[in-house]
């Protein structure tokens, strides 16, 4: 009985802190996340811009829409990394990665009716499952094809 005893005290000595580390690898997670999703934003924005001078957009209204919503998208993700490195507070955050997420879809509507460059077409869809997981973790909407 006395051992079973000390067994208990000592997984509750020990309980705190694997709770706290649990916590500190969600945080550490949410953070990858969303440091990947702001350079990828960041990437395609570049990337983007170029595809569309050599693109059936070029001169188009839409071609000033996407790059305009590639700007947004940039602007977006930057908030939410502020947000984050600020505050770590998910429910404060969460607006930020809503407005990512809604300018996201305008630009995937495009990215997938349109053919654009393989290379722009590979960075959006890796772009997309990364905003994806950000929409898990803050349990928004996913963007769908």
């Amino acid at each position: 009985m006395h051992r079973y005893l000390g067994i208990l005290a000592g997984l509750a000595l020990l309980l705190p802190g694997l709770v706290a580390a649990q916590g500190r690898g969600r945080h550490e997670r949410i953070t990858s996340t969303i440091n990947d999703c702001v350079d990828r934003a960041n990437d395609f924005k570049h990337s983007l811009h170029g595809a569309l001078e050599h693109s059936r957009y070029r001169d188009t209204v839409r071609e000033g829409q996407l790059d305009r919503d590639a700007k947004r998208l940039n602007k977006s993700m930057n908030k939410v990394g502020d947000s984050w490195n600020r505050d770590h507070d998910p429910a404060k955050t969460r607006h930020f990665v809503s407005e990512a997420i809604e300018v996201s879809r305008d630009i995937n509507r495009t990215m997938v009716r349109g053919r654009l460059d393989p290379e722009i077409e590979r960075q959006w869809r890796t772009l997309r499952a990364e905003l994806n997981r950000l929409a898990d973790v803050f349990e928004l909407p996913r963007i769908h094809w």
